[in-house]
């Protein structure tokens, strides 16, 4: 305290000028936070470009529509593919999915639940081959950032699947006016899927003030790719 009272003594300043310092200092902070994360350099294998290969290329569609009956029509064939190579691998799965919940929004139409699916496959194939490894990357949308422990999640986890949120804060800021502040106070906060209190914009349960922080970059892992 010695130290500041001498500093004071010295400089004489006012307490309005005191503040006004403080400001700027936090001003410039701000701005340089938010101009390198916008400008910063990628994570290595983020931007990656090849040779163009010949392959036997198969195309997928889903198709969801009502019919002039007002019915609802359901034609899926993309996740049958994905449980069918599921089924058949034989050394490693890896799934990147972006989306990986049960939500739905406010939709009333009947939903195939395809991530209970896709859970119930992975936790299939792991108990019939332990030695197979099986890898689930996803985005933190699907636990909120942390403020949701989601029970697929454990399901996959205590069968011996590797479930990976990404980590999503070496990109750059999507939403630097945000992103500037975030990183300078909160991206180490960490959250706590119990201590929730606050509506969830994406389903019924509760979630932290921390989640939101994060929701507010606006950054996601848009991934959505099956490798076996």
């Amino acid at each position: 305290m010695r130290i500041f009272q001498r500093i004071h003594q010295k400089l004489n300043w006012s307490g309005r000028r005191y503040m006004a310092v403080i400001l700027c200092v936090v001003a410039i902070a701000y701005l340089a936070s938010a101009i390198y994360h916008t400008v910063k350099p990628l994570p290595q294998g983020i931007n990656f470009s090849g040779k163009l290969r010949h392959a036997d290329v198969k195309f997928l569609a889903d198709k969801t529509y009502i019919d002039a009956n007002g019915q609802q029509q359901v034609d899926q064939h993309i996740f049958d593919e994905i449980l069918k190579m599921i089924d058949e691998a034989k050394t490693t799965i890896v799934v990147d999915m972006f989306l990986f919940n049960s939500e739905v929004g406010d939709s009333k139409l009947k939903q195939r639940p395809l991530m209970q699916e896709l859970t119930d496959a992975l936790v299939s194939k792991k108990r019939q081959n332990p030695q197979i490894q099986v890898v689930m990357i996803t985005d933190p949308i699907n636990s909120v950032y942390g403020g949701l422990s989601p029970e697929h999640y454990r399901q996959l986890r205590q069968a011996g699947v590797d479930v990976i949120e990404t980590n999503l804060a070496p990109l750059r800021a999507s939403n630097p006016f945000w992103s500037g502040f975030w990183y300078i106070c909160c991206q180490n906060i960490g959250n706590n899927p119990e201590k929730g209190w606050l509506p969830n914009p994406f389903g019924d349960e509760k979630i932290t003030l921390r989640s939101y922080l994060n929701l507010f970059n606006f950054k996601a892992n848009h991934r959505k790719t099956v490798v076996v």
